[in-house]
């Protein structure tokens, strides 16, 4: 809506740049928390990544473990019989 220089005189245009400052200002805000609320769900979705890695860590050493367990006890079992460990 532009501003109507000749409908009421200079307070009229005062008034019409209040209004436009007012959405302005509205819009920025409306901006500044849509931001906020941006970087607060990337904050979060970093942390779940960082707990996902920390997890998958986690089942890689257990996976390592029951592998080296599984291999140890194959070897056992291939023994001879009667044939001492050690």
């Amino acid at each position: 809506m532009p501003i109507q220089a000749g409908s009421g005189g200079v307070g009229t245009i005062a008034i019409q740049l209040a209004k436009y400052w007012m959405r302005y200002w509205g819009q920025c805000n409306a901006m500044h928390e849509s931001t906020e609320a941006a970087n607060a769900q990337a904050d979060q979705a970093g942390a779940f990544l960082g707990n996902t890695v920390e997890l998958i860590a986690t089942i890689n050493a257990m996976n390592a473990q029951i592998a080296s367990a599984a291999e140890e006890q194959t070897s056992v079992a291939e023994e001879p019989p009667g044939h001492a460990a050690g």
